[in-house]
């Protein structure tokens, strides 16, 4: 007879162990499952009587599916493959929810070590990411114009159990300004203001920048949600073709060859804390170039260069790839 004696505790991380403990009486064999809903993902067999500590992060790890959040419209949204709900057959209470997170991590913390204020540009999103645990998250928009105005969005409610995310989207709240009488170009500053029950969690405060486009990259942070920084130049681009070829009767043959492009950016003077942050791309699990409304998978092929700007500012240069690469076959 197998029983639970602990189980993990609650968000804890795919990427540290995830102990469950049991306490086995008897000499014959027992059988325990490690379960992701009614799918057997793994099984343990145990003889000897006594302690027993079953370790189910690796099981669970590959079912995490970060990824940016696309939404265009002012709501919270449950980030459903962030999270996982482990689970062994001993007993019914056995459940836990896991995160991706790789750092120690606490309810309603926000999951990003990005300094304030963040920039937002014209068609540009961001997301604040939640640890929430069935209470209700809600959540103010503060839009402060230049002539000092204030208008005020609210935001939906939601009960949610796991990892929820408020997008903030630059187009959907211009749209809501404008609904309000005021000229979206007016826009000056943005303040977020999450509730979690009954509690208030900190403000989150956006820049309105309208000048300059760039390179939009969002990557997963080192507390399990997603960041974007917009870089400010694309330097250079390169393409590398490599071709397969064969040897024919009438002389050498290209039978396919592959193409990929490599792009390198920068961020342009920052101060030594945002070039801090930014580091966190180079050694991300995953990193994405943020195209329009849609998420591009991207390698990144270089280490962190500083380099300095005309105004002896540090800057970052980072020089990145598409995970897929052009494939054409010949016939």
């Amino acid at each position: 007879m197998i029983d639970l004696t602990a189980k993990p505790e609650k968000f804890s991380s795919v990427y540290r162990p995830v102990i469950y403990t049991l306490t086995k009486t008897g000499t014959e064999k027992e059988t325990v499952q490690i379960l992701d809903g009614s799918t057997v993902l793994g099984m343990k067999q145990f003889v000897t009587a006594g302690r027993i500590a079953v370790n189910v992060s690796e099981y669970y790890r590959n079912l995490i599916e970060t990824a940016p959040v696309i939404d265009d419209s002012l709501s919270f949204v449950h980030a459903v493959k962030r999270t996982v709900t482990a689970r062994i057959d001993v007993t019914a209470d056995s459940s836990v929810l896991l995160t991706s997170g790789i750092t120690d991590l606490a309810l309603s913390t926000l999951l990003s070590n990005a300094p304030g204020p963040r920039i937002l540009r014209p068609g540009e999103w961001d997301e604040l990411s939640y640890l929430v645990d069935e209470q209700v998250l809600a959540g103010t928009i503060i839009v402060t114009m230049k002539n000092g105005q204030e208008i005020t969005l609210q935001m939906p409610n939601s009960s949610i159990d796991g990892v929820a995310v408020l997008v903030v989207h630059y187009d959907s709240i211009a749209e809501a300004v404008l609904l309000k009488g005021a000229d979206p170009a007016g826009m000056a500053g943005i303040k977020i203001k999450p509730t979690l029950g009954c509690y208030d969690l900190p403000e989150v405060e956006y820049r309105i920048v309208r000048s300059g486009c760039g390179v939009r990259i969002a990557w997963w942070n080192r507390r399990g949600g997603i960041d974007y920084y917009t870089f400010r130049s694309d330097l250079d681009k390169s393409y590398t073709t490599e071709r397969t070829k064969i040897k024919t009767a009438e002389g050498w043959r290209t039978v396919s060859s592959e193409v990929e492009d490599e792009r390198n950016i920068s961020s342009g003077g920052l101060p030594g804390f945002m070039l801090e942050w930014l580091g966190e791309i180079v050694s991300a699990p995953k990193v994405w170039l943020i195209d329009g409304d849609q998420a591009i998978p991207i390698d990144i092929t270089s280490d962190v260069i500083t380099t300095f700007d005309q105004a002896e500012m540090p800057q970052l240069e980072l020089t990145f790839r598409s995970i897929d690469t052009e494939k054409m076959q010949t016939t």
